[in-house]
């Protein structure tokens, strides 16, 4: 995964934070529209409000040689990609004072 699918990835992510009320199928089809445009094979997506899971769908493939499709259950692969959450938490953490 490149660096501009994480950013397509996390930026969707926080843009459905704040309005949960969209319509279940408007997220659908966005988020199959943008996959296809960014040539991302698969996503998990879960929308979680107030601590409960509004939502959880998983979209594309998983394998795409063995078509296995993509669940809420699929596991990825990272990487290093973890050390931008953990600095910008830190940051947030640190303007709130709390560190």
């Amino acid at each position: 995964m490149t660096i501009g699918h994480r950013v397509f990835l996390v930026t969707f992510l926080v843009s459905f934070s704040g309005s949960i009320s969209a319509d279940a199928d408007t997220i659908d089809d966005y988020l199959r529209s943008q996959m296809q445009r960014l040539h991302i094979p698969c996503a998990s997506l879960a929308i979680v409000r107030d601590g409960r899971v509004i939502k959880t769908q998983g979209y594309g493939f998983a394998s795409l040689e063995l078509k296995a499709p993509a669940t809420t259950e699929t596991v990825y692969e990272i990487g290093s990609n973890t050390k931008q959450f953990k600095a910008t938490a830190i940051m947030m953490l640190v303007e709130e004072g709390r560190c």
